[in-house]
C-alpha cells in the first residue's frame, strides 16, 4: 500500500509537484521590498534671540559685543541676566579701588608738593587755566591716568607744571569779589549736571572732584 502511495506522488520538480508543493502565501520577506530611508525634514533656521541691555550699559561697547555673542552661543536671558549682575559688580568694585587709590595718591601729592594753606588757590588757578582748555580737553585730563594707575591730577609734578602754566596766563577776572568761589560754583554745576550720565558714572575722577569742590565750597578742604 506504501508503494501505490508513493507512485502516485508527482515527480519532484514536475509542474503537479510545484503546485502541491507551492506556498500559500511566500515568506515574509518575499511580500515586499525593504523600505527606502526617508529624508529628514529640513530644520528651519531659528532666528537668534534678542537681549535687551540694561540701561547703564546701552553705550559699552563691551555689553554690547556680548550680547551679539550670547545670541549665537544658545545662551538664555537668565544667563545672561546674570552676566550682567556680575559685570555690574565688578565695576563697582573697581570704582571703589579706584576712588581708594585716588584718595591716598591725593594726600601724598598734597604732602609732596607742600603748598600748604596755597593749595586750595593753587587748585582753583589750575581749573581756572583749564578752562581756557578746548572743549573736552578739560576732562580727558580730569580723567586720564598714568600706566601705572594714578590719575594725572593727582600726580605732583603734573600739578607743578600746570601751576606754573596757569601763573604765566593773564586770567580773565569775573565782574565780582569773589571770583574763587564763582570759579567753584561754576565747576560744580557743570559737573552735577552730569550726575546720573554714563560719563559722571564710569569717571571716578570726576566724582572725586565733585566731592573736593563740596569740600572747597564749605571751607574744610
Amino acid at each position: 500500500m506504501a508503494d501505490t502511495y508513493w507512485e502516485n506522488q508527482p515527480a519532484e520538480g514536475s509542474p503537479e509537484w510545484i503546485t502541491a508543493n507551492a506556498l500559500s502565501e511566500p515568506p515574509a520577506d518575499w511580500q515586499s521590498k525593504p523600505e527606502e530611508p526617508k529624508e529628514a525634514p529640513a530644520e528651519q533656521p531659528q532666528e537668534a534671540p534678542q537681549f535687551a541691555i540694561p540701561a547703564q550699559f546701552e553705550s559699552d561697547p563691551i555689553a554690547q559685543r556680548f550680547v551679539a555673542d550670547a545670541a549665537t552661543k544658545g545662551l538664555d536671558e537668565t544667563a545672561v541676566a546674570t552676566m550682567f549682575d556680575w559685570y555690574s559688580n565688578l565695576q563697582m568694585e573697581a570704582a571703589e579701588q579706584t576712588a581708594e587709590r585716588d584718595s591716598t595718591d591725593k594726600y601724598q601729592a598734597r604732602n609732596e608738593l607742600r603748598w600748604g594753606s596755597n593749595f586750595n588757590s593753587n587748585v582753583s588757578k589750575i581749573n581756572d587755566y583749564l578752562q581756557l582748555a578746548a572743549p573736552g580737553l578739560r576732562d580727558v585730563l580730569a580723567n586720564a591716568r598714568f600706566p601705572d594707575g594714578r590719575a594725572v591730577c593727582n600726580d605732583p609734578q603734573t600739578l607743578q607744571w600746570l601751576l606754573g602754566l596757569a601763573s604765566q596766563q593773564r586770567m580773565p577776572t569775573a565782574p565780582t569779589n569773589s571770583g574763587q568761589s564763582q570759579s567753584v560754583e561754576e565747576e560744580i554745576a557743570r559737573i552735577e549736571r552730569k550726575i546720573g550720565s554714563d560719563e559722571y558714572r564710569r569717571s571716578p575722577a570726576m566724582q572725586a572732584r565733585l566731592r573736593e569742590l563740596y569740600d572747597l565750597r564749605m571751607g574744610t578742604e
